[in-house]
């Protein structure tokens, strides 16, 4: 009876090679970072919206920040340290409006929804191409009946969850 364990040894060896080639570039989920781009920056956004709370912008910073970490092998720098992609942008519109009554509403203020706009620009030295300075937004409903200052928070975290969601697809994903 022959021996196949060798046999089997090396195809495992060369399926665990290809993998290890394979995510240096790319991982199963889509993110496609170069290997030669190693570390991130995120400059604190600006809030630029008249409506929106004094801490709303370094919420999303740290988000935004929180979300790279996370998500991709890039490491944050820190100090004078030149990143290899940059992130900037501002907060530029917040707003608490209600929703247009559907013709069986008895009122219009049932719904109400915040949104939110954020401007973000990202940047790239090794490749120019894949910069940009696009707009993102997102909104979400809530009951009227319900205090927006006891669930501000959570809708806001709602909205940043999707907004940092769609920069980081832009920025590391080839869609």
């Amino acid at each position: 009876m022959r021996n196949r364990q060798p046999f089997f040894s090396v195809n495992l060896l060369i399926l665990f090679a290809v993998l290890f080639l394979a995510s240096s570039c790319y991982s199963f989920r889509g993110i496609s970072i170069p290997p030669e781009v190693f570390t991130f920056n995120v400059e604190d956004f600006d809030n630029r919206a008249l409506e929106a709370s004094p801490g709303l912008a370094q919420q999303f910073t740290l988000a935004l920040k929180d979300r790279i970490r996370n998500e991709s092998r890039l490491k944050e720098t820190s100090g004078n340290e030149v990143a290899d992609v940059e992130f900037s942008g501002f907060i530029s519109k917040f707003e608490t409006t209600p929703l247009a009554p559907t013709p069986d509403e008895q009122t219009a203020l049932q719904q109400l929804k915040i949104y939110v706009k954020i401007e973000a620009k990202y940047k790239q030295d090794k490749f120019i191409e894949n910069e940009f300075n696009q707009t993102f937004s997102h909104q979400v409903e809530y009951p009227s009946d319900q205090n927006l200052l006891d669930i501000q928070d959570v809708l806001v975290e709602e909205i940043f969850e999707q907004i940092t969601t769609d920069v980081f697809n832009k920025a590391f994903t080839n869609w």
